[in-house]
């Protein structure tokens, strides 16, 4: 469940960091210049992500400690997204290598 939240968690931060103004995207995916193009969807869709991950880390983990757990992964996300973004090395094969190892350990431990 861990895991999954951070997934999506952070599939909302890569959308509205990809919708920022400030930011000067450097990739030729197409993905990424959809997201650049659907401005207002994306930073719904991304916002959306984020508030799901909320509730659900709140449902999972208790009210104060659900708060907590969040904004401490954010902090987390938003840091690594912000400084790996521009060094090209977050795409799919990446993300997807990320989800099986949390999922590994999720469930191994």
């Amino acid at each position: 469940m861990i895991s999954i939240l951070i997934a999506i968690m952070f599939l909302g931060c890569y959308l509205l960091y990809n919708t920022s103004q400030k930011t000067i995207i450097v990739s030729n995916n197409t993905l990424v210049k959809k997201f650049r193009n659907n401005e207002q969807l994306s930073k719904t869709i991304g916002l959306g992500f984020l508030l799901i991950t909320l509730v659900f880390a709140s449902i999972n983990f208790g009210v104060f400690s659900g708060i907590l757990f969040w904004l401490v992964a954010l902090t987390l996300i938003m840091s690594l997204l912000i400084i790996l973004s521009p060094l090209r090395i977050i795409n799919y094969k990446f993300l997807i290598a990320l989800l099986i190892v949390l999922l590994l350990i999720e469930f191994i431990l």
